[in-house]
């Protein structure tokens, strides 16, 4: 039971995406216009890479309560 609590707060964390990926379009987009795509998808690769990393170390909060009961 805890560790379905747990999950429902960390599954948020799939929904950052949505803000991320929005500002990744637009910066893309305005980058196409200057010629620096290649430029912009390199950095963008660091920003997906880091977005990652934050799921995964929230995810990774759920082990908190691993084997912990609750009545």
């Amino acid at each position: 039971m805890i560790m379905e609590q747990a999950r429902s707060i960390t599954k948020k964390a799939k929904y950052l995406s949505y803000p991320i990926t929005e500002i990744e379009l637009d910066l893309l987009t305005m980058a196409e216009e200057y010629g620096l795509e290649k430029e912009m998808e390199d950095a963008i690769g660091e920003v997906l890479e880091a977005q990652r990393k934050l799921e995964s170390a929230i995810f990774s909060c759920e082990d908190v309560f691993y084997g912990v009961e609750n009545d």
